[in-house]
């Protein structure tokens, strides 16, 4: 089973948040000796209202949409979606950026994502992209894996 550290992670559109919020989980650049004892985020507190289940449920549904390919075609989180997203923006947006490795070895990945709500009351991905970099040089340069939009595929990078 792989193993994800979420380092970053910028979210706008979901319950009351508006805005684009975001929270860097690491503490410092990755080099050589990745550590997750290095967390700068060991748990969210804050006042009722501020905003800490809607962090909490912008991680879970990139999760899900990671990791389930019929997410979006299921009823039950159609409407799970429906009550999730910014009444006002009508637009989940999240961006996140994770440590991660294979059998090639260490690698950091940058996905975004975009949830709208169309005008039949659907929740569509209309962006997603990925971009990964092999190694953890802070130099190194994040490449193409792929990008859609609208549901067809836009870019891919073989």
């Amino acid at each position: 089973m792989e193993t994800y550290y979420l380092l970053n992670l910028r979210i706008s559109g979901i319950k009351n948040i508006e805005n684009t919020i975001e929270i860097p989980f690491y503490k410092k650049t990755i080099k050589n000796d990745f550590d997750p004892e290095q967390y700068r985020v060991k748990g969210i507190y804050g006042e009722n209202g501020s905003g800490k289940t809607a962090i909490m449920m912008a991680v879970r549904i990139l999760t899900r949409i990671l990791l389930d390919r019929n997410y979006l075609s299921d009823s039950v989180n159609q409407r799970l979606l429906l009550e999730s997203i910014n009444k006002k923006t009508r637009r989940l947006s999240v961006d996140a950026t994770y440590y991660t490795f294979d059998f090639i070895g260490p690698f950091i990945c940058h996905y975004q994502m975009v949830l709208e709500i169309g005008n039949d009351g659907r929740v569509c991905l209309t962006k997603e992209k990925l971009e990964r970099k092999i190694g953890h040089n802070s130099q190194t340069p994040y490449v193409l894996v792929f990008e859609a939009r609208d549901g067809s595929l836009f870019r891919f990078n073989k």
